[in-house]
Parts: C-alpha cells; structure tokens; sequence
C-alpha cells in the first residue's frame, strides 16, 4: 500500500476561531504539508491565520449556518483544488445535548 503524500492533500476544517478547531488546523499546518481551509466566524480569527503567510494555509471568513458562505466557501474550494477534497473537519456549531445518532435535521437549524 502506497502512503499517500500530505503535499497533495485538501483539508477544510471548520470552526478555527479557537478550542479544537484552532489545534488541529494548527497542528496539521506545522506537521505535514497539507493545504488547510481553516473556516472561522470572525475577521479577527481569519488576520491571526493570515499572519502565517503561507500558502498552503487559507483562512476564510465563513459562518457555517450561512447557505450563502458555504457556497462561497465551495466555489472557491473547487476552482483552487481540482484534485478534490481529502478531508473535511466539521467542527462548527453548537452542542445541543442529547446523542447525536437520534438528533433531527431540524435541531442542526439555528
């Protein structure tokens, strides 16, 4: 089995502002040679990230409850990678309590 090169890989990894999301997109960016999009709700999070001056990390401004955001966050996924997407980090959003197996659509909803 051949091990896939990190230097061709797209991770999107939503929710970046801080806790978990900020670790793994931060971890991932010094560890391998990943290309990150790295979601964040505030402009704030997005200038932190921009800081690195890298151009394997993007930091977008994207609030995921938003259909408009995240069509824009595809559309500019699709034109910069046309090798596709390896991973997709979905760290955004809210606890609502309860077990995730026996949630509704409706109780993702904001």
């Amino acid at each position: 089995m051949a091990i896939t090169n990190p230097a061709t890989l797209v991770v999107i990894i939503t929710g970046c502002d801080s806790g978990f999301g900020s670790e793994i997109a931060q971890n991932l960016f010094q560890h391998g040679g990943y290309t990150i999009y790295a979601t964040c709700l505030t402009e704030q999070a997005v200038e932190k990230y921009k800081a690195l001056n890298s151009s394997r990390f993007r930091a977008i401004q994207v609030d995921v409850t938003n259909q408009d955001d995240v069509n824009r966050l595809r559309v500019q996924v699709e034109a910069e990678c046309p090798q596709g997407v390896y991973c997709v980090l979905n760290n955004a959003g809210i606890y609502a309590g309860g077990f995730f197996d026996f949630a509704t659509e409706d109780s993702f909803q904001v």
